[in-house]
């Protein structure tokens, strides 16, 4: 899970006016983000959250 916020010099930061977009490749997910407008002093930030697979946390509840 992916998510970016923006922000200036002028303003507080809001999330990114263009959606990260995502491609699964097998056990590969690439991310990416583009913008046409790049406002002067502005700054960019992606998060992210790593997410453990639906197999792997069934598997974990019933080895406890």
């Amino acid at each position: 899970m992916v998510w970016g916020t923006e922000a200036s010099t002028t303003a507080e930061s809001v999330p990114l006016r263009t959606a990260v977009s995502r491609h699964d490749d097998g056990w590969w997910r690439h991310f990416a983000w583009a913008t046409d407008d790049l406002p002067l002093h502005a700054r960019f930030r992606l998060d992210w959250r790593f997410r453990a697979a639906a197999n792997n946390q069934q598997q974990t509840k019933e080895t406890r």
